[in-house]
């Protein structure tokens, strides 16, 4: 009998250990999800921040096929490395591939950050450069780890008005 309520209670032991292992690993998912829009209110603070300031610029950024609906455009305070893309109705990446920021000057395009995006709400992504004295602002579709040649397909293209 004692041996038969020891199983018991290894077995009724082993259960809530499950248990306990189960509720951590969702803690752990839910901080996650948490730090996650934690993260992109603090850019779209950061963003809305730059498009209030009376000295920023904004250039729209024209739809191409593989957004078709896609509403962008990129602000920036000109001198700093201030310089956003926001964009709307712009599909979900694709396993395997990416979106790729980048601009365009004299010397040609270069690329810069890139960024999965689930294709919920607005696409907030830093250029991390500062797009005063740049020609042109793109976003491309590439495989992950992104392209620094050729761009690959664009998705939204915009000339930057002259300093």
């Amino acid at each position: 009998m004692a041996a038969g309520l020891a199983a018991a209670l290894v077995i009724v032991s082993l259960g809530a250990w499950r248990g306990v292992v189960n509720l951590h690993s969702e803690l752990d998912q839910q901080r996650a999800s948490v730090a996650a829009a934690q993260g992109q209110l603090a850019l779209q603070g950061a963003a809305m921040a730059v498009a209030l300031d009376p000295r920023h610029v904004a250039a729209a950024l024209a739809p191409e096929a593989i957004a078709p609906a896609a509403v962008a455009q990129v602000v920036y305070r000109p001198g700093t490395d201030q310089a956003y893309l926001i964009a709307d109705q712009v599909p979900a990446t694709a396993a395997g591939k990416v979106y790729q920021l980048w601009y365009a000057d004299g010397a040609g395009v270069h690329p810069l950050a890139t960024v999965s995006f689930d294709g919920i709400g607005a696409l907030i992504v830093p250029f991390g450069v500062d797009l005063g004295d740049k020609a042109a602002a793109m976003v491309t579709l590439e495989p992950v780890g992104g392209a620094q040649g050729t761009p690959g397909p664009q998705v939204v293209f915009g000339d930057l008005p002259e300093p």
